[in-house]
C-alpha cells in the first residue's frame, strides 16, 4: 500500500504593519541549512529548498506557515516546522495570536477497489436503507466529516474513498 501525507502548521497573529519594512531582514534571519532559498514579495516572503522539494514556509505581516508532505515523514514536519516557528517567533512583533491551525491529510492505498472501499464505509456509517436512498437517485459517492469542538479547540476530520485519479487532483 502506498501512502502520501501533507502536514501544514499556520500561526496568525494581528496584523504587523512593520514587518513589511524589514522583509529582508525577516528573510536573512530565517534563511537556514533547510531553506536555502527565499522570494519576497509585496507582502510575503516565501522559503523553499534547493534539497528537499517537498517543504515549504512563508512568513507574512500577518501569519507565518510551514508544509511538507512525503517523502518527509511526520517526524521530519515536527521537528522542522517547530525550528522554523521558534526563529520565526522572534521576528514576531507583538504576542497576540489569533489562530494556530494544524493539518494533515493522508491518503493510504488499500488492496480493496473503490466499490469495495464505498459499500465498507456506507454500510458503516450510513443507516439508511436502499429503498431510502434510492428517492435521491443513485448513491455514487459517501464520505463523511467528523467535526468536534472542545473549549477553544476545534478538530475537524473527514473520510472517505477516492479513486486514484481524484485524490491526485488533491
Amino acid at each position: 500500500m502506498q501512502e502520501h501525507s501533507i502536514y501544514i502548521v499556520e500561526i496568525r497573529f494581528a496584523p504587523q504593519a512593520k514587518i513589511i519594512d524589514k522583509r529582508g531582514e525577516v528573510a536573512a534571519a530565517l534563511q537556514s541549512t533547510l531553506f536555502d532559498r527565499w522570494n519576497i514579495d509585496s507582502n510575503k516572503i516565501d522559503f523553499s529548498s534547493t534539497e528537499n522539494k517537498r517543504v515549504r514556509a512563508s512568513f507574512t505581516y500577518k501569519n507565518l506557515g510551514f508544509r511538507s508532505q512525503s517523502p518527509n515523514t511526520k517526524d521530519f514536519f515536527v521537528i522542522e516546522s517547530k525550528n522554523f516557528i521558534e526563529k520565526a517567533w522572534s521576528q514576531i512583533p507583538t504576542t497576540f495570536v489569533t489562530r494556530i491551525g494544524l493539518r494533515s491529510t493522508l491518503y493510504s492505498g488499500s488492496e480493496d477497489t473503490f466499490e469495495e472501499l464505498f459499500d465498507k464505509l456506507n454500510g458503516k456509517f450510513l443507516k439508511t436503507s436502499s429503498t431510502e436512498l434510492e428517492k435521491f437517485g443513485d448513491l455514487i459517492d459517501v464520505g463523511f466529516n467528523l467535526n468536534f469542538k472542545k473549549d477553544d479547540i476545534r478538530i475537524n476530520s473527514g473520510i472517505g474513498p477516492m479513486r486514484r485519479e481524484q485524490a491526485m487532483e488533491f
